[in-house]
């Protein structure tokens, strides 16, 4: 009797579990509007199993369990693209920066069959797991995977300007994240910004911080997760005219001075405190107030910039 009621809760327990499996994935494709194929379902699953083995070995992210993986990974992943979701057969060139564990670079590889991918991460860590994944479940063909700082990646005349699409998902603060993804940027793209809480406060701050990069903010979407897995805000910026050769800036300046812009007499600042004055739009200015500068420190000079140190202003 007890082998018999042993067999009988275990088979219960498998049962409520691929119940409780299909619940979760009918609460993704309910809020997606979207249902994957067989094979696209495969891929998922197949993802979710190398992210627990190769957890053992490294640690890669801790939401590869149920609701974790297919709410908090799939789901947050595309649900920004849930319009784009709608037509499968168009292609495009995306770019995921710092991509991690593979969201939400793969998960757009596998939803959108037609479009290739690239994951960019500076962990070798990472990027060795990513190209083993995507060999793994056969997009090799329309994945590729760059050992890269995003700083770096963004001057390489192969990556710069070149995607319909730039995508980065818990990187940094708005303006930073903003840094990395507009030089990517064809003249029609967009970069997708994910963030959790958004504010007027950041709206403007970014909206400001974006006429450096010569692009705007195009809409922002707010959506909630399913099972109060919380709130998830998407802004979208667009390009308006070619990105500044001088963006990204060199390694960690877009973190350590990051565009936070005001203006003051015509001219633009930077959080550093440093100045940029473009010399076709604001030499009228300074021939008109030079003689009220008491110190100016010019330490470099460029076709379009002068950049000057610790300006005093009477």
């Amino acid at each position: 009797k007890y082998l018999w009621s042993d067999y009988f809760l275990k088979q219960f327990k498998m049962s409520t579990d691929k119940n409780k499996k299909k619940a979760n994935h009918f609460k993704v494709w309910n809020e997606l509007k979207w249902v994957p194929s067989e094979k696209q379902l495969a891929q998922f699953i197949h993802l979710q199993e190398l992210l627990k083995e190769w957890n053992k070995k490294c640690n890669l992210t801790r939401l590869v369990d149920g609701d974790d993986f297919w709410t908090a990974q799939v789901c947050d992943s595309l649900l920004p693209l849930h319009e784009e979701l709608q037509y499968p057969e168009l292609s495009h060139k995306y770019i995921d920066i710092g991509s991690g564990c593979g969201f939400p670079g793969i998960a757009i590889a596998i939803a959108m069959p037609n479009s290739n991918i690239t994951l960019l991460d500076s962990s070798s860590k990472k990027t060795t797991f990513l190209k083993e994944v995507s060999n793994e479940i056969g997009l090799n063909s329309r994945i590729t995977v760059v050992t890269e700082r995003a700083e770096i990646a963004g001057r390489d005349p192969i990556l710069r300007s070149n995607f319909d699409y730039a995508i980065a998902r818990a990187v940094a603060s708005t303006n930073v994240v903003a840094e990395y993804l507009v030089p990517f940027l064809n003249s029609t793209g967009q970069a997708l910004i994910f963030k959790g809480g958004w504010t007027e406060a950041e709206h403007q701050t970014l909206k400001k911080a974006l006429t450096e990069l010569k692009a705007e903010i195009q809409q922002t979407q707010k959506f909630e997760l399913p099972n109060n897995r919380g709130i998830r805000n998407i802004i979208r910026v667009s390009s308006i005219n070619k990105c500044p050769d001088l963006y990204p800036r060199s390694i960690g300046k877009p973190k350590k001075n990051r565009i936070n812009i005001g203006t003051a007499g015509g001219m633009t600042r930077l959080s550093t405190g440093y100045t940029f004055l473009n010399i076709q739009e604001h030499s009228k200015y300074i021939r008109q107030n030079i003689e009220n500068i008491n110190k100016t420190k010019i330490f470099k000079i460029s076709k379009k910039y002068h950049l000057l140190d610790k300006i005093f202003l009477r």
